[in-house]
């Protein structure tokens, strides 16, 4: 084996023994390689429900984001056994911050289940009328199963949350986000319905075009998680790194990690990690739990450039 390759030891195979399984993303951290393994695992994992959070203006995607479980069939958002009676309130209220932040004017919810199903569990429901009654702009929550099924919870016109029917992905709606995507990113797509949202989620799903980029603040608490198109790591290093500072300030976040499938765009990643935009990098398999990364000894923060040429300036003033 490569000296470069290792063995993971991947947390997620301790599902069945440990049942303290809820992930809540503003208390992980982003200390060392095997966290950044373990998280990028999760959220590349079928076998795991993911609940997403897509912020929309114009009916395109101005930010989302990401919570998770690591117990399969179930996305444990509101758990009364793991957190405070204030947790849900918190979550609302980031999520308005957040829309007001991003000059958000709606919100669709997304998840999957692990099932072919996709029809909605009570749960779904119940969660889904927690967040209609919270957080004003509430579009639809999206629910993926296997292959092409999926089902939309919507509001009526009298404001009632009704149990959908399930539906299958037409093939020619596919292809057309398909064609899409060859050459934009998801921010740059007009989604102009819901059912395109749900060819680009089922697009998005465990694509190995696709990497995951976690932002954390200063104290390595994740802030953020974001699916990025590989091709995006194409452009030039400053006005890659100009697009991560704008969802920074918007999250709350100084440092970028990124976790890829991919090694063609792992070796584009390390210049970018090596022009400052990225802390760290790994390239990772899913199925055989290996992974490869860089040392890169200049590991700055995001902004640190800024403040160097800010203290040059001041520096010079003075």
């Amino acid at each position: 084996m490569n000296k470069d390759v290792k063995v993971v030891y991947n947390k997620l195979e301790e599902t069945e023994r440990n049942k303290q399984s809820y992930i809540d993303l503003s208390k992980v951290k982003i200390q060392k390689k095997n966290d950044l393994i373990e998280t990028c695992n999760i959220f590349r994992d079928s076998r795991y429900e993911t609940f997403r959070v897509f912020y929309m203006r114009d009916n395109m995607i101005v930010g989302q984001e990401i919570v998770t479980s690591k117990i399969p069939n179930a996305v444990l958002l509101f758990s009364s056994d793991k957190f405070s009676e204030n947790y849900p309130i918190r979550i609302y209220e980031k999520m308005r911050n957040r829309m007001n932040r991003l000059k958000a004017d709606g919100y669709y919810l997304a998840h999957n289940h692990t099932s072919e199903s996709a029809k909605p569990s009570k749960e779904d429901m119940k969660i889904t009328k927690k967040f209609v009654a919270n957080v004003n702009g509430f579009l639809g929550h999206i629910v993926l199963g296997n292959k092409d099924k999926y089902s939309i919870i919507e509001e009526n016109s009298r404001g009632l949350i009704l149990m959908p029917k399930e539906n299958i992905l037409r093939n020619d709606i596919a292809e057309e986000m398909e064609q899409k995507l060859k050459d934009n990113t998801f921010y740059d797509i007009k989604i102009s319905s819901r059912v395109e949202l749900v060819a680009l989620l089922k697009k998005m799903k465990n694509d190995k075009e696709y990497s995951v980029a976690i932002l954390t603040d200063s104290k390595c608490k994740v802030r953020m998680i974001l699916d990025i198109p590989n091709r995006m790591f194409n452009q030039n290093t400053k006005n890659l790194n100009g697009f991560f500072k704008n969802i920074a300030r918007n999250s709350g976040s100084t440092r970028v990690f990124i976790g890829t499938q991919d090694v063609l765009a792992y070796n584009k990643i390390l210049k970018h990690q090596i022009y400052g935009t990225i802390k760290d990098t790994i390239y990772f398999n899913n199925n055989s739990n290996l992974y490869r990364g860089e040392k890169i000894t200049e590991n700055q923060d995001l902004f640190d450039k800024e403040k160097i040429i800010k203290r040059k300036v001041r520096d010079r003033e003075r």
